[in-house]
């Protein structure tokens, strides 16, 4: 166990105690006098056997001018040979080896044999073409959690083929070499990066806590799924506290709760729109830029850093606009229901509420990367997911615990490295009841003073310290000076660097809390001025990316001012188009983001967050050879992937969140009321009581009156003359009083949920997003 300080961020390095694949195994495996029996019956007796490891292996890489120089050989195919003889058995095993790159490794190659379709001296590619590998090596992958494994043979060079090479199980790749190929060390120079047999990967604690957790999860979605449905069919609904319990986990109720919206004068309805547009931009943008090896890898560097790609460099814009829809709604939401006194008295409420919200769904993307996701599928560069597998069975706790963002590096340890977007958000709501006890006060004044004041300060704070540690303003900054891996720690991930985002949305949020159910009066010309001037900052912003990406740029004292106000002004410009979206100034642009067919992908877009990347991961190292890069190949994956995710989402939302959501409200006392007693001037008179249990008013039996014809058609459950001539039903109203119930005159304040009496149920409330 290693751990180092630095930068203000804690550096873990500790040993692996259950390794995604068995290294021991492939140790033990190793048999050198087994390796040559085998060899030797191959090259004698068997050539379709040595076809097999052949076509399965080694290769040119197909592309190299254009960048490529991978070639993954046929893993599925190499790991099927099966063999059987006298004394053994003959089995594949899949291999990467790393060969020098560039035109400065020569090669004497002997004399290859006739059926060998490998020529090393090919391996040659310019040095310009591994400047330009090596820069998107360094500046592009790192920057997403790519984690290097491989040592390389020049030592001054981290530019390396990386091919196949297909072995019988008992050798190395070195005596595969010498036997098969004819190679000798001397003739042919490279390291060993890993090799893979069938039946590799090795059970962890964390795959038995996943059956465990999800057995028990599921026989208590089954129970309850059956009994909801048992009961809609054959009973009737019961509105008791005990029958809330079994439907809890039903598949039924929580999708049918799940897809019902409803909204009031005070519902944001363009939040929905501007939460699913930023979470789709997130998606496309990490579709891009995890995809595995190219073939034009030259090419899709080229239009990285084109203009034409601006669409998805911009993306990371998206993750601002989702810290100031939290900010926002924070005080949106908060201001409407208690004071500033009241938020410290329940403060710990305040904090568990956020904590258990998040929670359940969050846990699960953690258990599902240590275990699951590590066994779903397979392929010749799994290695990225059994990394990111070994990441979150050593640090999971660092992502529960919302600290991922100050513990290891880039591509170093992070489990589920995307929520570092989590971690950030909660240590603003941890600090926000600071600013929020002001924000609740009774008088506006205080409120918009501490507002402006924390504005003023986080902006102060993070141009002072961007100007001290002189950051590239990009993702995508290509020239020399501070590596991609230190920005994105200190800067992208840094709480002090994303808060101007999270105190706008504050502070619009409490502008719409102020102006909450009034009619805005503007005028045409200034809602016009402002839609322009908000989407002339907002191209402003999208286009900057383009110049910083050049490589000749080199301009500090600009990128040092375009980290420091750049995002509190895209947040900014936003909050301006909620604020006259919801005050019907927005137009056409306000119908669109309004539109119902946001709700659901808004109400998934914290489960959508927490899946994504690891579905990408899944996919795209599940291919066994590398793709050509187009973008339109690349927008068809993107929609195939944002349609898994979307299922994967729904379907945990329904069997994991709802069901703890519900119980959390529970357990934290937003639940269901006891039934209220019914006050005296509430309650049935006397007199309707008497005639509708058949008898007789105290004035009617003094006057010996019989009991009213139309109270007899009534409790005969038939229709009174009048009605019969007229026509007409019984009404509901009196329906309910025969079945001894409140009209519904009388019950405005309780409303059904499952059947059951649930107050202020904020779940079905829009813009109760699920973060």
């Amino acid at each position: 166990m290693c751990m180092n300080f630095t930068n203000g961020h804690l550096e873990l390095d500790w040993e692996p105690k259950n390794p995604p694949f068995d290294s021991q195994f492939y140790e033990d495996l190793l048999n050198p006098e087994l390796c040559q029996k085998q060899l030797l019956y191959i090259l004698a007796n068997d050539p379709s056997l040595l076809t097999q490891f052949i076509d399965s292996g080694l290769r040119i890489p197909r592309g190299i001018t254009l960048g490529n120089l991978e070639d993954w050989g046929n893993y599925h195919q190499c790991l099927g040979i099966r063999k059987e003889t006298d004394d053994s058995t003959i089995e594949g095993k899949f291999c990467f080896i790393d060969v020098p790159a560039g035109e400065n490794n020569q090669l004497a190659v002997p004399e290859l044999p006739d059926w060998a379709d490998f020529n090393p001296i090919k391996l040659k590619v310019n040095n310009d073409t591994v400047k330009d590998i090596k820069r998107y090596n360094e500046d592009i992958k790192a920057m997403f959690g790519s984690k290097e494994s491989s040592k390389t043979v020049d030592q001054n060079s981290t530019m390396a083929f990386k091919l196949a090479v297909c072995v019988p199980k008992p050798c190395t790749t070195q005596e595969v070499m010498d036997g098969i190929y004819g190679f000798t060390g001397i003739y042919f120079q490279y390291n060993d990066r890993y090799c893979r047999v069938k039946h590799d990967k090795l059970w962890a604690p964390a795959d038995y806590v996943m059956i465990s957790i999800f057995s028990l999860l599921g026989l208590l979605t089954l129970l309850s799924t059956s009994y909801d449905i048992w009961e809609s069919i054959y009973l009737k609904p019961v509105t008791t506290l005990l029958i809330i319990k079994p439907k809890l986990f039903s598949v039924y109720t929580n999708t049918r709760q799940l897809l019902t919206f409803t909204s009031n004068s005070d519902t944001v309805e363009c939040l929905d729109g501007i939460r699913s547009i930023s979470i789709m931009w997130i998606i496309i943008g990490h579709t891009f830029f995890l995809m595995p090896q190219k073939q034009n890898l030259l090419y899709y560097l080229n239009y990285t850093l084109s203009i034409n790609s601006l669409w998805i460099t911009a993306a990371p814009m998206a993750m601002d606009t989702l810290f100031m829809l939290s900010g926002l709604l924070l005080v949106y939401k908060t201001a409407n229901n208690m004071t500033g006194m009241k938020l410290l008295r329940s403060l710990h409420v305040f904090y568990l509420n956020r904590l258990l919200k998040l929670f359940p769904l969050l846990a699960t993307a953690v258990l599902f990367q240590a275990s699951i996701f590590h066994w779903i599928s397979d392929g010749p560069v799994w290695d990225a997911v059994a990394n990111a597998t070994q990441n979150c069975r050593l640090y999971w706790w660092t992502t529960l615990l919302y600290v991922q963002n100050y513990i290891n590096g880039v591509g170093n340890g992070l489990c589920l490295g995307h929520t570092w977007y989590l971690a950030v958000d909660m240590q603003m709501y941890l600090l926000s009841p600071l600013l929020l006890f002001w924000v609740l006060g009774r008088r506006k004044t205080t409120a918009w003073i501490s507002l402006s004041c924390a504005l003023i300060a986080i902006i102060t704070s993070c141009t002072i310290y961007v100007f001290i540690n002189k950051f590239p303003s990009s993702l995508f900054t290509v020239n020399d000076g501070i590596t991609n891996p230190t920005y994105v720690q200190l800067y992208y991930y840094n709480t002090l660097t994303r808060g101007a985002a999270f105190v706008v949305g504050m502070l619009f949020g409490y502008l719409l809390h102020v102006y909450r159910g009034k009619q805005m009066r503007i005028s045409k010309g200034i809602a016009v001025l402002t839609w322009i001037a908000a989407l002339a900052i907002i191209a402003t912003i999208v286009y900057s990316h383009h110049p910083m990406k050049s490589t000749k740029w080199d301009n500090r004292p600009v990128d040092g001012l375009i980290n420091a106000f750049c995002r509190p002004l895209w947040t900014f410009s936003l909050g301006c188009m909620i604020f006259a979206c919801h005050f019907g100034y927005g137009g056409p642009i306000n119908w669109i983001l309004s539109l119902r067919m946001w709700k659901l992908p808004s109400r998934l877009s914290y489960a959508m967050y927490l899946f994504h990347v690891p579905i990408i991961l899944i996919v795209a190292n599940s291919g066994v050879a590398p793709i050509y890069f187009s973008v339109s190949s690349t927008i068809y994956r993107f929609f195939s992937d944002l349609f898994v995710v979307f299922l994967v989402s729904f379907i945990m939302a329904v069997f994991v969140d709802s069901p703890f959501r519900n119980l959390m409200k529970l357990t934290l006392g937003r639940g269901p009321r006891k039934p209220k007693v019914l006050k005296q001037d509430n309650a049935m008179p006397k007199q309707k009581l008497a005639r509708l249990n058949g008898s007789r008013t105290p004035q009617e039996l003094k006057q010996g009156h019989p009991l009213p014809q139309q109270n007899l058609a009534r409790l005969n459950g038939q229709r009174t003359p009048q009605e019969l001539k007229k026509d007409n039903v019984g009404t509901k109203q009196n329906s309910t009083r025969l079945n001894g119930s409140k009209n519904a005159k009388n019950d405005n304040n309780e409303n059904t949920f499952w059947g059951v009496g649930v107050v202020n149920n904020r779940f079905l409330k829009n813009n109760e997003d699920y973060y």
